[in-house]
């Protein structure tokens, strides 16, 4: 699915990451907990300090529901 494909792309720019987090009223330690990703990371690839692994990526698309 190209859209899909798309989504998960978005989501490894983590560009709306937080907000998209936020407006589901979720903690980062609840996306954690759902993705097996540390806190400190995933504060990073939220801030873009660091790059998304791919496996991630697909986590958090999962995770998220995208």
């Amino acid at each position: 699915n190209t859209g899909h494909g798309q989504q998960i792309k978005e989501v490894g720019k983590m560009l709306k990451l937080r907000e998209i987090r936020e407006s589901r009223k979720w903690s980062l330690t609840d996306v954690c907990v759902l993705t097996r990703i540390d806190p400190s990371s995933l504060s990073k690839i939220e801030r873009e300090v660091w790059p998304c692994p791919p496996a991630w990526r697909r986590r958090l698309a999962e995770a998220f529901g995208i």
